[in-house]
């Protein structure tokens, strides 16, 4: 058994060392070696929130996510007369983005994979409040200025960037910043253009309905 000390308030979560071991070779490594997690069979992390650790462990024995650490069923009236009023479920996609963030940090491809799919699917398919959308796009954008990470990850920004560009979302293109912006711009730009550069001929999503009996003949001469 291999002990990680989490968070600022240290708590402890005891795993079995060959599944860690397993999943993450940066673990296998540290536990591995010579120095002081090797020595002690103990690492810490106290820079990671314990519920997003505890993502990870269920995912250590489990491989799959726990649905129940970012997925928030709405209240149905039926079920619970005395409940709040009826509201549609909801994903924390932050808590994802925590998740795909401390997978990277410890060479954990297969998670990372999960965490985005469920993000993307979730946003995707519109199961996401715009409150919750606002405040993903705001964690993975945040910048040193703001006291974030300005080089939160490269994939999650990407993320970002579709979801404003394709989902059904039409309200995110007022708050998202301006390089998001640029970014989507470019994104749709690329679209119109086959990967030897040549340009895709798109004129008729510009054409207007012509109703039956309006056409008319071309004449050319």
């Amino acid at each position: 058994m291999v002990t990680f000390i989490v968070g600022p308030d240290k708590q402890s979560f005891v795993v079995h060392k060959h599944l860690a071991s397993a999943h993450s070779p940066f673990i296998r490594a540290a536990f591995e070696s010579k120095m002081l997690e090797g020595i002690t069979q103990t690492m810490h992390l106290e820079d990671i929130n314990c519920s997003t650790f505890g993502m990870l462990v269920h995912f250590l024995y489990t491989a799959q996510l726990d649905e129940s650490s970012y997925f928030i069923p709405g209240y149905d009236p039926i079920d619970d007369p005395t409940g709040p009023p009826c509201r549609s479920d909801d994903y924390n996609l932050v808590q994802l983005a925590k998740l795909w963030e401390l997978a990277e940090r410890l060479l954990m491809p297969t998670l990372q994979n999960y965490a985005v799919s469920e993000i993307w699917r979730a946003a995707d398919e519109g199961w996401v409040s715009e409150e919750r959308l606002r405040a993903f796009v705001a964690y993975v954008c945040e910048t040193d200025e703001g006291g974030g990470d300005a080089n939160r990850g490269y994939l999650l920004r990407e993320v970002v960037v579709n979801i404003a560009a394709w989902s059904q979302y039409k309200c995110i293109m007022n708050w998202i910043p301006d390089s998001i912006c640029r970014e989507v711009a470019d994104l749709l730009k690329r679209q119109y253009h086959k990967k030897d550069g040549t340009k895709v001929a798109r004129e008729e999503h510009f054409f207007v309905v012509v109703e039956p009996g309006e056409e008319v003949s071309r004449i050319d001469g």
